[in-house]
């Protein structure tokens, strides 16, 4: 999922702070897409602010540093290099006569 360079803030200082509750339903509500938690009942956990919230703290802490790192992460540079440097060429003069 893709999330805006301010909820990434706003959520990973949530994790930081006081407010475990608020991070939980902000993390529920923003970037948790889907997931197959069941209670202890059974039933499905929603994956949403109240599903974060019904799962135990040390999973809910996890499941937000996890994806804090992989979202903070630096993607790995590309395997191939192009041999084409038409579009380079094409922005390097474009550049030098605006």
């Amino acid at each position: 999922m893709s999330v805006s360079f301010a909820q990434f803030i706003e959520l990973r200082e949530s994790a930081q702070g006081e407010d475990q509750e608020g991070m939980a339903r902000l993390f529920g509500e923003n970037v948790l897409m889907d997931w197959n938690l069941e209670g202890a009942d059974g039933e499905p956990i929603p994956a949403d602010g109240d599903g974060m919230l019904a799962i135990p703290l040390e999973l809910t802490n996890l499941v937000v540093q996890h994806w804090v790192e992989e979202v903070a992460r630096v993607p790995s540079p590309l395997s191939e290099t192009s041999g084409d440097l038409s579009t380079l060429a094409a922005a390097s003069t474009a550049m030098e006569t605006g």
